[in-house]
């Protein structure tokens, strides 16, 4: 049974992440859900500094004094953020690492995404987009430039997968505690060895609670075509399954959940596919 009692929020203070605390603080109210605000203190720089100015036994006198004062920094702006009810915790580490780690503890992750393109997203990557291919736990990514009113309509793009599944049973979990109604649709990629009609008996398997208006198929690339369907429908959420794609597999095929997280201009909620051994 999908059931969602544990929210987790990284942040990284900036902008990105304060609309995404937005997003899940009233979560956490209407599902209702705690909250645990989670911040990654990566002490980096603080070490080439040490290395760079002084040598040996100066060195790590000079570090930890530096440690200590950036970990109460971090503990004093997460306490800022924090309504009386919420939780905070501080790591210290690479952040997508231990994000991933510590969404194994939780049942839903809410966090920014800097939505980076082209080159920067070549050779930089994403926090979010690392967490969204290797967190247990379903991500909701929230971009800068969402409209956060309360959901009127989520689309759900499913191509049948398990993960995809799991990611409608959390769409329903959301529309049930927001109000907002549901649609679902597949993409024909030309890719794809399922036939119109094969489709669309599914879509009405899966879903037959949906009116057949919103049971959409639609032709084209999955994520361009998912993403203008999300603008013409004027949706609020979209939800999705992602593979969890890696290396050369995910350079030769990408993502179309990370396609869609990356150009999107509502949240997204992705969700993998977890071994049959554990629970939903």
């Amino acid at each position: 049974m999908t059931q969602v009692q544990r929210i987790l929020h990284p942040t990284d203070f900036s902008q990105c992440s304060l609309k995404a605390l937005d997003l899940a603080q009233r979560l956490s109210h209407m599902l209702p859900a705690s909250l645990t605000l989670f911040h990654v203190a990566d002490l980096r720089d603080l070490q080439v500094g040490a290395t760079s100015m002084y040598a040996g036994a100066a060195g790590a006198e000079w570090l930890q004094p530096a440690i200590d004062q950036r970990l109460l920094e971090a503990k004093a702006r997460l306490g800022e953020l924090c309504r009386p009810q919420d939780q905070k915790e501080v790591r210290i580490g690479a952040a997508a690492p231990e994000i991933i780690a510590r969404s194994a503890d939780t049942d839903l992750v809410v966090m920014g995404t800097h939505s980076r393109t082209g080159l920067a997203h070549l050779f930089l990557g994403s926090v979010a987009e690392a967490t969204v291919r290797a967190s247990p736990a379903p991500v909701i990514t929230v971009p800068l430039a969402a409209n956060l009113r309360p959901p009127r309509l989520i689309l759900v793009a499913t191509d049948f997968s398990p993960s995809a599944h799991r990611a409608l049973s959390y769409a329903r979990l959301l529309a049930a505690a927001t109000g907002a109604d549901l649609a679902i649709v597949h993409v024909l990629d030309e890719t794809r060895q399922a036939s119109p009609e094969q489709a669309h008996q599914q879509l009405a398997q899966l879903a037959s609670d949906l009116s057949q208006r919103r049971r959409l198929l639609v032709a084209g690339k999955p994520a361009p075509a998912i993403l203008e369907l999300a603008t013409d429908l004027g949706v609020d959420f979209i939800a999705l399954g992602t593979h969890g794609r890696t290396g050369l597999a995910r350079l030769m095929f990408g993502s179309v959940a990370e396609h869609t997280v990356c150009h999107s201009l509502v949240p997204v909620l992705t969700a993998r596919e977890l071994p049959t051994t554990q629970p939903q």
